[in-house]
């Protein structure tokens, strides 16, 4: 139960982050999502550096809330680099392909058919 708070604290704190930060940056151009994935993508390395780093007595609940609360809250780009990038480190680059194909492709399927499954509301 306590992992699950601290997740949800970090989550609300990188949701909010992520909206002050695309209001700052509001363009025509989708500037303010491409500065929050990318600095998603350097949080989430930055975290699991140190995560992998010997010396790191950061207890689970503490990464949990880093990790999955406030980068996920933050952008969930930075979460499919990292998991890209754990794939790429097996050398299974195969799947990193077919992840990044299907993430996308099945994104803009499933965004096409939940807006017009919403018109039917």
């Amino acid at each position: 139960m306590k992992t699950i708070l601290v997740v949800a604290v970090g989550g609300a704190l990188g949701s909010v982050m992520r909206y002050l930060i695309s209001k700052i940056f509001t363009t025509s151009f989708p500037l303010g999502t491409l500065v929050v994935n990318v600095i998603g993508c350097f949080l989430i390395g930055f975290f699991y550096g140190i995560f992998a780093n010997r010396g790191c007595n950061l207890s689970a609940e503490t990464r949990a809330m880093l990790t999955v609360g406030l980068c996920g809250g933050f952008t969930t780009f930075s979460t499919l680099i990292n998991d890209c990038s754990k794939l790429v480190s097996l050398d299974q680059y195969l799947h990193v392909g077919l992840y990044l194909t299907l993430s996308i492709l099945l994104g803009f399927v499933a965004l096409y058919f939940g807006q017009k499954t919403s018109f039917y509301l």
